[in-house]
């Protein structure tokens, strides 16, 4: 498609640029690299999410802040339509140059608040397709589909920048006849290995730790993995899994407060809500676990675990595949297979030296592959430099 070159001058000396999110947790976990890569390259940085309370922080760290009133939790059609206004009169009001749609969701939302505010430079992060695109209910699939169209519109009538975090959504996309300027492939935030530095193996004391760290959601695989912890039980391996993080309220995926007691209750799973040190967390585990049923972007939880030297047992889904290569760092497994998940456990369980060789080449692969935080802001201030020479150049 040929683009029609708009004319515009800039709004402000430094260029505009408005990150549009859930939440401001999310964005101090997951989104800081991305913000400070567009701060060196010369952008100003709004920050437009929901404030859990950490949003002081955001604003220490050089970003304006703007809370929204409609965040993740916000469903059904009345408060999607106030959702859509307030964002289309944010932009109406701080001018931005560029606004960053975070997540499938609100890039749909940011499309749409946007569909007419024609000199605005849009970029799409598709950060995973989510619960939406790995549920097959009747009534997911025509979501989904509801919502393949609406951006396919959109992407035809004024197509933007994507930013995808694995190649297999990116054709996802293709497939269904979505349309962009350009599209950046950008696996994840990277991982801090200042943080998370490989670390020898906890003492096994004839115990096995194995970890899952992340929201706590059906689509992440918690039921499957406490199935094959009950099998492990049976088979009499003296295994423990630490799983990591809380439930979702506002996910349709997540756990039930009852379900996770039930979950709490079998005798070889700590459950451990929050944990802040993450890297300490990986440290005290002998093998990472991750058996999410699809919709991921590139882990996080993958990526902290490789660095830190631990071996990945995961499903053979997007996004994980692009952290674990079976039978050098890890194993792939079919999704919804308990079975399998007890299988690898105990196979790793039993060999410590295969521990120790897996755990070696997953840290090793983080480098080779540039996934540190330092290789993708880098990449980024790239890309984010690219876009500010254009705007001022009015190629745009």
């Amino acid at each position: 498609m040929v683009n029609k070159i708009i004319k515009r001058p800039l709004t402000s000396q430094k260029p505009k640029l408005i990150f549009f999110l859930g939440e401001d947790k999310y964005f101090l976990s997951h989104r800081l690299p991305t913000a400070n890569a567009a701060l060196k390259a010369g952008f100003e940085i709004y920050v437009m999410c929901r404030d859990t309370g950490v949003s002081s922080e955001i604003e220490k760290l050089g970003f304006k802040f703007i809370a929204t009133k409609y965040g993740r939790e916000a469903s059904g059609i009345i408060k999607l339509f106030l959702s859509i206004k307030e964002v289309s009169k944010t932009i109406d009001f701080h001018r931005p140059d560029v606004v960053q749609f975070i997540g499938v969701r609100n890039c749909l939302l940011g499309s749409l608040a946007s569909s007419t505010k024609k000199s605005l430079i849009t970029i799409n992060s598709i950060n995973g397709l989510g619960y939406l695109f790995s549920n097959k209910s009747i009534t997911a699939v025509l979501l989904q589909k509801f919502v393949v169209l609406l951006l396919s519109f959109f992407s035809w009538l004024r197509p933007g920048i994507y930013f995808f975090q694995n190649a297999d959504d990116k054709k996802q996309f293709i497939k269904n006849g979505i349309k962009w300027k350009k599209a950046y492939l950008i696996p994840g935030s990277g991982v801090d290995h200042t943080i998370f530095k490989a670390s020898i193996l906890p003492q096994q004391k004839q115990q096995v730790i194995v970890g899952m760290a992340g929201r706590i959601l059906k689509i992440k695989g918690v039921f499957d993995l406490a199935e094959a912890m009950k099998l492990l039980l049976l088979r009499n391996l003296n295994v423990k899994l630490l799983l990591a993080g809380d439930i979702d309220p506002s996910n349709p995926s997540s756990l039930s407060i009852r379900e996770l007691q039930s979950i709490s209750e079998i005798s070889n799973i700590s459950v451990l809500g929050h944990v802040d040190d993450m890297a300490d967390f990986w440290k005290g585990c002998h093998i990472a676990v991750l058996p999410s049923h699809g919709g991921e972007g590139v882990p996080m939880a993958l990526l902290q675990a490789a660095a830190v030297g631990r071996p990945i047992i995961t499903t053979d889904t997007n996004g994980n595949r692009d952290i674990c290569i079976s039978g050098e760092n890890g194993f792939l497994i079919s999704p919804k297979k308990p079975d399998q998940i007890a299988d690898k456990i105990e196979l790793l369980a039993k060999s410590p030296k295969l521990i120790k060789k897996m755990g070696l080449a997953s840290s090793e692969y983080i480098f080779k592959h540039g996934l540190t935080s330092e290789d993708i802001s880098a990449k980024l201030k790239c890309i984010y430099e690219e876009i500010k020479a254009n705007l001022i150049e009015k190629n745009f």
